[in-house]
């Protein structure tokens, strides 16, 4: 009898252990998604700053293009040579041309639909709520995760001692253990599959948009 039990336990144990691996697995998935949405964020900042460094520098080329326009023609018409007066003429067009080429640009990357103001407050304002949401589950997943662990590892001492697999083997600790690593990675399962939906949705809303929504001041200041 005491073979068969001692059997029981170590398979049981065996199968314990591959749970445990299966939440591991589920633990890295979830702070391998964690770790892309950091990166990406932190991108994204990038492309706004750049964005606007952009604009600004189209906006000081225009205004640096008329300034000289207007001095060319008041050279222009303070000058009695006709040549003179042609060449001055000329390099005036050619810096008019030139506002023009950098206002059309300008133009351009505002070009497409915007969407109001106060619009973008509010998406900003959801995906924050939304945020505090995800991380109640998250944390509620991640004590799950503890206890598994916990859970697991006095088991795995319980086992080393004298009559360990004997006293694992005739308790219901063994059993207890299980269903919380099984409860802890369908917890953290369910965690990822939310942040995944949810940044593919919010990247979306983004492209339809055009503007940042991810990447926002926080809800005290929204």
């Amino acid at each position: 009898f005491a073979y068969i039990q001692n059997r029981y336990s170590k398979e049981h144990m065996k199968k314990m252990m591959k749970d445990l691996e299966g939440l591991h697995r589920a633990e890295q998935s979830l702070h391998d998604l964690q770790e892309r949405l950091q990166k990406a964020q932190e991108e994204h900042r990038s492309v706004e700053v750049e964005k606007v460094s952009l604009e600004k520098r189209l906006q000081d080329e225009i205004s640096i293009a008329k300034q000289e326009a207007h001095r060319l023609r008041e050279l222009r018409e303070g000058t009695e040579n006709e040549l003179s007066r042609q060449k001055y003429a000329e390099q005036e067009l050619e810096q008019v041309r030139m506002a023009l080429r950098n206002a059309e640009k300008e133009l351009e990357s505002h070009s497409s639909w915007a969407a109001p103001g106060a619009l973008q407050k509010w998406l900003q304002l959801t995906h924050e709520v939304e945020v505090q949401y995800y991380n109640v589950k998250k944390q509620n997943a991640e004590k799950q995760l503890l206890l598994a662990k916990e859970g697991a590892e006095k088991i795995k001492k319980k086992r080393n001692t004298l009559f360990g697999t004997f006293h694992v083997a005739h308790s219901s600790s063994l059993d207890d253990v299980d269903h919380k690593i099984l409860t802890a990675k369908q917890a953290l399962s369910e965690v990822t599959a939310a942040l995944r939906e949810r940044l593919h949705r919010w990247q979306q809303i983004e492209l339809l948009c055009d503007f940042q929504i991810v990447v926002n001041p926080g809800i005290p200041t929204l």
